[in-house]
């Protein structure tokens, strides 16, 4: 079951870092960003550099606009079918950044950030 924190890319050629950043939660949805190459004009709520994950070759910000709530099962499921290929969970450190940008991006959706907002008030730490 995949869990805040993990990562994985489409099966496709240049696919995006994607990042589940909160959930799943009692309907089993969880929260997926991706990350981008920095452009101008970027939401750069999160800006993550070459260092803070692997797949990362360049400087990304991380798109909120696209971020979407997606159920957990059909991840692994994807990821079971080689749909989709798992990589190194993100650190709880880059987990951070990335959850506080959620909160203060105007791109990001209202469930994605009432999501992470239950998630803080019920204990967690990032």
């Amino acid at each position: 079951m995949v869990s805040v924190g993990d990562t994985f890319r489409l099966a496709v050629p240049r696919s995006h870092l994607y990042i589940v950043i909160a959930g799943p939660d009692s309907r089993g949805q969880c929260a997926l960003v991706n990350c981008s190459s920095v452009v101008a004009g970027c939401d750069e709520s999160c800006v993550l550099g070459v260092g803070d994950h692997g797949l990362l070759t360049r400087r990304s910000f991380v798109y909120y606009h696209k971020g979407r709530m997606r159920e957990a099962d059909a991840i692994d499921r994807a990821i079971s079918a080689g749909q989709a290929i798992p990589d190194t969970p993100v650190s709880s450190t880059v987990l951070r950044r990335i959850r506080d940008g959620a909160l203060r991006s105007e791109f990001t959706d209202q469930g994605i950030q009432a999501l992470i907002l239950k998630e803080r008030s019920a204990g967690s730490k990032i």
